[in-house]
């Protein structure tokens, strides 16, 4: 009967794409006599979770290992690719047979080399990885792609090339807008106010601009309301003209300073109406 007396479990950290993926196993083979084994037999290594039962996570058979006075080593991994998965778990032990029969017992606990220590925390990592995708308290930041899928707040690229220069002309512009605003009478800008301007002293000044009184209106007022100040409520047309003054639409009716010809200049006070002008009581006139 077989025995095995000293069994001596090595594992050998490996650097990567420099040592290979295996760890060494070294041991003394004697039989029941205390008599070494000698010759070359085949050597069955299993990996389980647990020191008893169960199935062996991994196997694999060194075939024809050469004993020198009972002592042998063999690298386990050579014959059958070693996970690292199977080292992530908190216990892990061998079994050991020789040339096909039972495997010895008890099982060997399989624990860290002291170098290993180090790797339960990365003290600091350097060079190229190379990950499938990247995740930060178990949400994605990194997909498989290598596109970003964190949460875009606060990220900037970095600063564009700068653009062409453009020499701006101004008369061009403008003249730009008033052609935009031509083909869109409808869309001319106006004056919109959802509640009363109470505020004093405002005034408005436009340049060839239109104040309009938007159809729909409950009421629609101009009001010169500044009593008994002088020289303040004006309403003023400096070109006089037949064109020009008060008019009323869908009408002939209108009030402006003319000459009888109609022509564009300066004339009478005229009041026009197609229906004829009414004068009613207490109204005079003086000259």
């Amino acid at each position: 009967m077989r025995k095995l007396l000293i069994l001596l479990a090595i594992l050998t950290p490996g650097l990567a794409t420099a040592l290979p993926d295996t760890y060494t196993q070294e041991g003394l083979l004697v039989d029941a006599n205390g008599v070494a084994l000698a010759g070359a037999h085949d050597l069955t290594v299993r990996l389980y979770a647990a020191a008893q039962g169960g199935a062996p996570l991994f196997s694999e058979v060194h075939r024809d290992v050469d004993l020198f006075e009972g002592y042998y080593a063999i690298a386990v991994g050579s014959v059958q690719p070693l996970s690292a998965d199977l080292f992530e778990r908190p216990s892990l032990y061998m079994g050991f047979s020789i040339d096909g029969g039972n495997e010895l017992t008890p099982r060997t606990p399989l624990n860290k080399v002291p170098a290993a220590f180090v790797a339960n925390v990365a003290r600091n990592v350097t060079g190229d990885i190379t990950p499938n995708s990247v995740s930060v308290g178990g949400q994605p930041v990194i997909n498989e792609n290598g596109e970003w899928v964190g949460n875009p707040t606060g990220l900037r690229g970095p600063p564009g090339p700068a653009g062409p220069a453009v020499d701006v002309d101004e008369d061009a512009i403008v003249n730009a807008m008033i052609a935009l605003l031509a083909a869109n009478p409808g869309r001319l800008p106006y004056l919109s106010s959802a509640a009363d301007d109470t505020a004093e002293g405002n005034t408005i000044t436009m340049d060839g601009g239109r104040l309009v009184f938007r159809a729909g209106a409950i009421a629609n007022s101009l009001q010169l309301g500044n009593n008994n100040v002088i020289g303040v409520n004006n309403l003023r047309f400096n070109d006089p003209g037949f064109t020009e003054g008060i008019q009323w639409d869908g009408t002939l009716a209108r009030i402006a300073v003319s000459p009888l010809n109609n022509a564009d200049g300066d004339g009478y006070l005229r009041l026009i109406n197609d229906g004829g002008i009414s004068l009613e009581d207490n109204t005079r006139v003086q000259g």
